[in-house]
Formats: structure tokens, sequence, C-alpha cells
């Protein structure tokens, strides 16, 4: 099946990912629209985290597909889909802890720079103009997301919260068109979590990305997605704006829990 081309959408179709004969995702399909958030829930063991890992290559599909603006993603390798403008984080804080704040950040960019050693030997003016071009950008994106007094402190010294936005801020340098965020708030604190949200729309601002997350704190979901898209048991429960998926008796059963938490 083919996919018209738009700039900066997703596109999944009948994906069915399965280890032993156990279906994690069964003929989930689902869009994230250019320049929209859309958030993933759902209770543990959906199926969620299985749907990044397929997105960005790491898992390969039984059937399905899995397009972004109208590129196939299925078969090609992560350092491929990070190519095309697929940038990641995770639940887990994946910065390496031995280097400092920026040296995390140029790792990030690393596929970004064109200037190898034959750039470096014959043509030193244009690597030099590289670096100077990537240091003011990084400059930048340090003040603008808050970190500038951490630039040089080595990412293990860090509180976990810093560390989240460390992880976004190096996502954001990848310059990505579609940025897949796992589980973002975990582990922050109710004002650290109203933090990331706000650094989050600076980020979609700033790119003027899609965004698909994966997340539990329900009260952060419903005021940063655009749209939800219901996972339970690797199936699609269902999809829509904040305030319909909320108040669907099937996802106050299946995830939310109580009618409370979904009036939200």
């Amino acid at each position: 099946m083919s996919v018209a081309p738009s700039r900066g959408k997703l596109h999944i179709e009948g994906l069915t990912v399965a280890f032993g004969g156990v279906k994690v995702l069964d003929d989930v399909s689902l869009t994230a629209d250019a320049g929209e958030v859309l958030a993933i829930i759902g209770p543990n063991g959906a199926g969620k985290t299985t749907l990044f890992n397929t997105i960005t290559g790491v898992y390969a599909p039984q059937s399905g597909t899995v397009a972004f603006d109208g590129e196939s993603l299925v078969g090609r390798r992560p350092s491929s889909i990070v190519r095309l403008g697929v940038a990641r984080t995770f639940q887990n804080v994946a910065l390496f802890g031995s280097m400092s704040v920026w040296d995390n950040l140029l790792v990030g960019c690393h596929h970004r720079m064109r200037s190898g050693i034959a750039t470096s030997v014959f043509a030193p003016w244009r690597a030099t103009r590289e670096d100077r071009a990537l240091t003011a950008e990084l400059d930048e994106l340090l003040s603008t997301f808050g970190l500038d007094d951490v630039r040089s402190s080595l990412v293990s010294d860090l509180p976990h919260g810093i560390n989240k936005r460390v992880e976004l801020v190096r996502a954001v340098a990848m310059r990505p068109r579609l940025l897949l965020l796992d589980e973002p708030t975990a582990g922050l604190n109710t004002l650290e979590t109203a933090e990331f949200a706000e650094h989050l729309q600076v980020a979609r601002r700033r790119l003027d990305v899609t965004i698909a997350l994966i997340e539990h704190d329900m009260p952060f979901v419903l005021s940063s997605a655009d749209r939800i898209h219901v996972l339970n048991f690797g199936r699609t429960v269902t999809s829509g704006p904040p305030a319909e998926v909320a108040a669907d008796p099937r996802v106050i059963e299946a995830y939310l829990g109580t009618t409370e938490v979904a009036g939200r």
C-alpha cells in the first residue's frame, strides 16, 4: 500500500509485531499529523515501547506498514531512520554519564556533521565554519532551555530532572522532523513535570516538529497532546482529542481507572 507523502507525517497501517507467537502489537493503525503532538497511552504491557522500537527500526514487524513523509521505515537500519529526521528519547535517560552536557549534545549532532578528515586537511576553513555554526546553535539551545549553568557539568553529577531536559535538548539539536518521547516525565515531580511541559512546547515551536510521546502522567498528557491514541493488550482501544478520549468508558476501565482522574 502506498502512502502519499506529507511533510512530517507518521502513518502506520495494520502493524503486527509478535515474539514467540505472542502478538505484542496486533493490527495497529495510527497517524501523527505534521506538527501535532500525539500521546500514546495504555497500561504496562500494552505495546507502547514496542511500537516505538518498530518505528525506529529496532524490531521488524510481521505485517503492516510504517511510513514517514511517504518513506517506508520497515527494513531500514536505525541509523538510516535517524538520517530521515527521526529522533528519540528513552524512559531511562540514555546519556553518557562520564561526559559533560556539552559533549553529550555534540554526540547527538554527530550525524549532522559533513566535515571529515579530508575536509579538515584540504578545506579547513569549511570545517571551522561548520564547527562555529554548531557551537553557536548549541549555545543558543542551552540558553533557551535554561542549561547554561550546567554545560560543563558531568551528566552523572546532575539530578534526574535536569538530565531529562538535557536529553530533550540533545534530541532538538538533531533537528528532527519526528520526535519520539518515551515517558519523558518518568521520575519527575510535579514542578519538574510542569517545567518539562513548557520546554516541550518550546521545542515544538522551534522545530515545527511532529511529536509522538508515550506517557502515564495523565494531567501532562491532557494538557500537552492534540490527540491521544490508546492501546491495550497490543490493540487500539480508541483515538481522538484528549477530552473525548478521557471520557471514553473503555479508556477509564482499561487505563485511567476512575472517572475522577478522567475528568481532570
